[in-house]
């Protein structure tokens, strides 16, 4: 059976939301399945959602990497606020300069 997106998402977040004493651990897959057709989304089986899941792009997940795009306008909007924070300082890379920045704002 066919899991759709919408399903496939709850599916994930489920999945990864289950927090304990002794840290997090993943739930079961039967499990969300029960959960999943509680919430009134359908019943599916518990392998089907688990390889629905995994054939999820990253991109989508919460804990990705930001696109390439995204952290080159990140990057630059760092640079101009170095350049004006520490002039005549080299550019030390996103990290120092978010670091030095944090520490110079920290009273």
């Amino acid at each position: 059976m066919t899991v759709p997106l919408e399903v496939a998402l709850a599916a994930r977040e489920m999945r990864t939301r289950r927090r304990t004493r002794s840290g997090s651990r993943w739930r079961p897959w039967p499990q969300i399945a029960d959960e999943i057709a509680r919430l009134g989304l359908g019943r599916f089986d518990p392998v089907d959602l688990g390889h629905a899941v995994a054939r999820l792009p990253i991109e989508a997940h919460p804990a990705a990497p930001p696109p390439a795009a995204e952290l080159a306008r990140v990057t630059e909007s760092f640079r101009r606020g170095w350049a004006e924070e520490f002039p005549g300082v080299a550019w030390p890379g996103l990290e120092e300069a978010r670091r030095q920045l944090r520490a110079r704002a920290l009273p």
